[in-house]
């Protein structure tokens, strides 16, 4: 796989580093990792002596996954750390609600760091995450999402804009080759638009020029989103 490659690479040139981070269901791009590219990733991480991390934040909220395969935690191996949230899957974004699964010396570790610079998680978070576990938990939300998300991309084609068809999570990546500028300026005509979105640039890829979107809103709301939108796209693409 080209990920297994690409930190194959990156860990034979050296220095090792103190550990590498990989993310599923991915953001900003709604991708998947699979069950074997995560061993394979993990395989190289161990040959390394380097922590592997997997930030699993957007956990529960695969929608498009038809053959099974996607990576879906168990437990945590020896030299793993796995992040996990519940302010996403619960619908509580924002909120920094979330737990780690390792080993006990790497969560000792991390607890003197959390108790310096947060003290715990914030109260009013986690009395919400208890209520909803104690009405049995929260409503899956991957069908609606699916839809959403596909509604996203279903509008946007033909407009200059390729969106990256998300497999989970609640965003899309969207490049808009035909603009000239970077992706901060591109995110700046999308405000002055009425919709607010987050530039490529936030996640390390300011060219080729793209923002992220979050589509997990109401219909009403991502309508009157995409009906700006897709206008605008549609003007850059015939300059």
């Amino acid at each position: 796989a080209a990920i297994a490659a690409a930190i194959a690479a990156a860990l034979a040139a050296g220095p090792a580093p103190a550990a590498v981070v990989v993310n599923t269901p991915g953001n900003p791009l709604g991708n998947l990792l699979d069950a074997d590219q995560v061993a394979a990733i993990q395989a190289l991480c161990r040959q390394a002596d380097t922590l592997l991390i997997v930030d699993e934040t957007y956990a529960g909220l695969i929608f498009d996954d038809p053959a099974g395969r996607a990576y879906i935690g168990r437990g945590c191996p020896p030299g793993m750390l796995r992040i996990l949230s519940f302010s996403k899957k619960y619908r509580m974004a924002g909120a920094r609600l979330g737990y780690v699964v390792g080993a006990a010396d790497h969560l000792a570790r991390i607890t003197d760091v959390h108790w310096t610079f947060a003290m715990s998680a914030p109260l009013d978070a986690q009395i919400m995450a208890a209520g909803i576990i104690a009405r049995g938990g929260p409503a899956d939300l991957s069908p609606v999402l699916r839809d959403l998300g596909r509604q996203a991309v279903e509008r946007l084609a033909g407009t200059g804009a390729v969106a990256l068809p998300p497999r989970g999570g609640p965003v899309l990546w969207v490049g808009v080759p035909d603009w000239p500028g970077d992706s901060r300026s591109l995110a700046g005509l999308c405000a002055r638009a009425g919709v607010l979105v987050a530039p490529g640039a936030a996640f390390g890829i300011d060219q080729p020029p793209a923002i992220r979107c979050c589509f997990a809103v109401p219909r009403p709301r991502l309508d009157l989103a995409l009906d700006r939108l897709v206008p605008l796209f549609a003007r850059l693409a015939d300059r």
